[in-house]
């Protein structure tokens, strides 16, 4: 039988904001399509500009932030007194 490790979804967390594994990878993905298709908008054959490449990358990060957005929950605590 095939044991999975229990891996923390969170790898960082500051206070209340917690930074999950997916939204590194997103990261880490990005940046690598960014650096890539700069290297590629350079070559003379290139159908793209680098700053096309630049404005997609920022409508794609839109893209996977609207569609993420409807599942962002914020917990919001509740402090209750009692006045004597």
């Amino acid at each position: 039988m095939l044991q999975h490790p229990q891996i923390d979804p969170v790898a960082l967390s500051l206070g209340p904001l917690k930074i999950h594994w997916y939204g590194l990878t997103y990261l880490v993905g990005f940046l690598a399509g960014w650096w890539l298709g700069r290297l590629r908008a350079r070559k003379p054959w290139s159908p793209i500009t680098e700053v096309q490449m630049g404005d997609l990358l920022f409508y794609l990060a839109l893209g996977v932030i609207l569609a993420i957005a409807p599942t962002i929950t914020i917990k919001i605590t509740t402090v209750t007194m009692q006045i004597y």
